[in-house]
């Protein structure tokens, strides 16, 4: 159960047939084998079960589930640590996505989209300055959804997975605050509209 002074977050999206797609914060430990089922499908490193906990369960604000009705369709799996940047010569909070899957039934209706850009409005919400992810060279459609949500290539990463493949590190950086009515206390906060925006 989460602490009552975890913000929470909820955002929803009609797909148009009429089903409805919601996405909320991850709740407790009854919905972690199902992400896990999610994620060892999706992604090609394997992650033990200490990862999905060090996580979620650390970071369970930052961790979003996508349901129509009561089936978990994707998530969202993210931390947030300090980093100090060199550049800058401050120490920043940065968050970092560490993995984004989505059930094969229900791809390409903008979950994935709408994941993500609830996971970065959350930080943002948090006082996050930036997000960082990787993401495999060859994987056109996630460099793409996260080109359209303002993330840029920062460096390659050689070799980076465990199947030898390589991969783009890619930031999105906040240079303005964002201010949301919903921060402040406790409770939960919806993503502006219902988020039919995202594609």
């Amino acid at each position: 159960m989460l602490s009552p002074m975890i913000r929470l977050f909820k955002s929803q999206k009609d797909l148009g047939d009429g089903t409805k797609v919601v996405c909320s914060s991850f709740e407790d430990e009854s919905q972690l084998e199902r992400i896990m089922e999610l994620v060892a499908r999706d992604l090609s490193e394997p992650y033990s079960i200490w990862t999905y906990r060090c996580f979620i369960l650390q970071y369970p604000q930052f961790c979003i589930v996508a349901h129509i009705e009561d089936e978990i369709v994707g998530v969202v799996v993210c931390k947030v640590e300090d980093h100090k940047s060199k550049r800058l010569n401050e120490v920043l909070k940065r968050g970092y996505i560490g993995m984004v899957a989505v059930d094969k039934d229900h791809r390409k209706k903008g979950i994935g989209s709408m994941l993500v850009r609830g996971a970065v409005d959350k930080m943002q919400v948090e006082g996050i300055q930036e997000v960082v992810l990787e993401a495999e060279t060859t994987n056109k459609a996630a460099l793409a959804l996260y080109a359209k949500q303002g993330f840029v290539k920062q460096k390659r990463l050689n070799r980076y997975y465990l199947s030898g493949k390589d991969a783009f590190r890619l930031k999105k950086r906040f240079d303005v605050p964002h201010h949301h009515p919903g921060i402040g206390g406790q409770g939960m906060w919806e993503c502006p509209g219902d988020a039919s925006h995202l594609k």
